[in-house]
C-alpha cells in the first residue's frame, strides 16, 4: 500500500465526529485520521502541524464558520481539499455544486461518504481548497456573476455561466463550448452538468445530447430537422418534444 491519505475531522458536535470517525476507520483503510477538532482555531493549528490531504469541515460551528478556514491560513498552508458537512439541505447547495465543492448532508450516509471519497481520489492534486472557496464565495455573494468549475485531465477550469454557449454529450464525457476559452473537454456526463445548471433559467436541454444557453441563440429553425444556430454560428438539433419549451424560453 502506498502513502495513506491523511485526514482531519472538524465538527463542534462530538457525536458527529464519532460517526464520521467510525465510518472512516471501519471502511476506508487507505485514509489515516491524524486529528479531530471541535472548532476552527484548533483545526487551523492541526492543518499547520499535519499538512493533511483532506479535511472534513463542519459549516455551522460556534464563533467561526467552516467556510472561513482560508482566512486563517497562509497560501502555502493550503494544499488540502475540503469536504464540507452540513445539517441544512438548502444551505448554499447550488453554490457548492457550481464550484465543484463536495459536501455531505447530516446525518452522513455511508454511500454519500464513499462517493465523495472516490471523487477525491479521482481528482486529487488538481485543485486546492483556496480555489474552491474563492469560487464558492463568489457564487454565493454574486449570483449574477457565478462561475462553473469544470474538471478536465489537465486540471480545473472556472468559466462564468454567461460565457457558456452550449454543452454537448460525448460518450461519458461532455464538451463545453465557451465564448472566451474555446471548447473544454470535461470528465463528467452531460447529466451532471445539467443538474448543476438546472436553477439557471438560461440553460435548457434541447436534445438528448445537448444543453444550450438560450440567451446565446441567434435563431431557431423549425421543420423536419429543427435546430438552433448560436451566436458563433454553431448548430445544435432540437428534439420535437423540446421545441415548445424552447420557444417559450426564448420568448421570455
Amino acid at each position: 500500500m502506498g502513502k495513506r491519505i491523511q485526514v482531519i475531522i472538524t465538527d463542534d458536535e462530538a457525536g458527529a465526529r464519532q460517526v464520521l470517525r467510525t465510518l472512516l476507520t471501519d471502511f476506508f483503510p487507505e485514509l489515516e485520521l491524524v486529528a479531530e477538532c471541535e472548532d476552527l482555531p484548533t483545526c487551523v493549528k492541526a492543518i499547520r502541524k499535519f499538512k493533511p490531504d483532506l479535511v472534513f469541515m463542519d459549516i455551522e460551528m460556534p464563533s467561526y464558520s467552516g467556510l472561513e478556514v482560508h482566512q486563517f491560513l497562509d497560501p502555502e498552508d493550503i494544499h488540502f481539499e475540503l469536504i464540507f458537512t452540513t445539517a441544512y439541505h438548502e444551505y448554499a447547495v447550488e453554490a457548492f455544486r457550481l464550484a465543484a465543492i463536495d459536501y455531505l448532508l447530516k446525518p452522513i450516509q455511508f454511500n454519500q461518504l464513499a462517493e465523495a471519497i472516490e471523487r477525491y481520489k479521482q481528482e486529487q492534486h488538481k485543485q486546492t481548497a483556496l480555489e474552491q472557496l474563492q469560487v464558492f464565495r463568489q457564487n454565493l455573494s454574486e449570483p449574477s456573476d457565478r462561475k462553473l468549475c469544470i474538471s478536465t485531465s489537465e486540471g480545473k477550469h472556472y468559466v462564468a455561466l454567461a460565457d457558456i454557449l452550449a454543452l454537448e454529450a460525448d460518450g461519458s464525457y461532455t464538451r463545453i463550448y465557451t465564448r472566451n476559452q474555446g471548447s473544454i473537454f470535461a470528465g463528467r456526463r452531460l447529466k451532471v452538468f445539467e443538474d448543476m445548471l438546472k436553477s439557471d433559467q438560461r440553460f435548457l436541454r434541447i436534445h438528448r445530447s445537448s444543453v444550450v444557453n438560450a440567451s446565446c441563440i441567434a435563431r431557431l429553425v423549425k421543420g423536419d430537422e429543427a435546430h438552433v444556430v448560436l451566436e458563433n454560428q454553431q448548430r445544435f438539433p432540437v428534439s420535437l418534444d423540446k421545441l415548445k419549451e424552447l420557444e417559450q424560453r426564448m420568448s421570455s
